[in-house]
């Protein structure tokens, strides 16, 4: 089903972050993931260790520290088995980065993921190619009138921040990454433009 792209978004973080307390989630159906319910604080400080705290009657609260993978991206707590119905889930501490749309002027917005394969193929009777996947990467480009000239102080700082691009259906593909490219555009009979890149590093997800 094709779908239109005007309303996608690109957003990001910007430091510093911003410190959460008993923050709510939301769990799956299988009862083995738990979503922040703020939206707002859903892309969490990795430098700072989120607490995690389990209560089966909402008023009672013990810190747990294992049975579970804390997904800093998406605030999410993932558990490797079905919880107890009943069971609440909440971040009692930590913190996180808001997120902000990338300028007012963005038009276009392209992911580009790959998986490096590496020749392994070895004297075979059958005459074929092996390969090993290795490194992931990916990154994000975006262009538009005139950004934000927040990128370009990024770019110059170093900043490692958090992106997402937001596709119109709502799904995202988001992860930690830095300024790669920022380019500023300018044409006498032509808008002002600029050309973002954002070079996701470590893990990214789709979510």
């Amino acid at each position: 089903m094709a779908v239109a792209a005007y309303s996608s978004k690109i957003l990001v973080t910007s430091p510093p972050s911003i410190a959460l307390s008993n923050e709510a989630t939301s769990a799956s159906t299988d009862r083995k993931t738990y979503t922040i319910v703020d939206q707002t604080k859903r892309m969490l400080d990795d430098t700072t260790p989120a607490a995690v705290q389990s209560s089966s009657d909402g008023l009672t609260w013990t810190t747990i520290t294992t049975g579970f993978t804390l997904r800093y991206i998406g605030a999410q707590v993932l558990f490797a088995s079905a919880q107890p119905v009943g069971t609440q889930i909440r971040l009692s501490s930590g913190k996180y980065f808001p997120t902000a749309t990338v300028g007012a002027g963005a038009n276009t917005a392209e992911f580009a993921g790959e998986r490096q394969l590496e020749d392994v193929t070895v004297f075979n009777d059958n005459g074929v190619k092996s390969v090993l996947p290795t490194l992931l990467s990916g990154e994000i480009t975006t262009s538009g009138f005139w950004l934000d000239h927040a990128r370009v102080k990024a770019l110059a700082d170093g900043d490692r921040i958090i992106g997402s691009f937001v596709l119109p259906t709502g799904r995202r593909i988001e992860g930690y990454m830095y300024t790669g490219k920022c380019g500023i555009k300018g044409e006498i009979d032509k808008p002002v433009t600029e050309e973002l890149t954002l070079q996701l590093t470590d893990e990214f997800f789709r979510s």
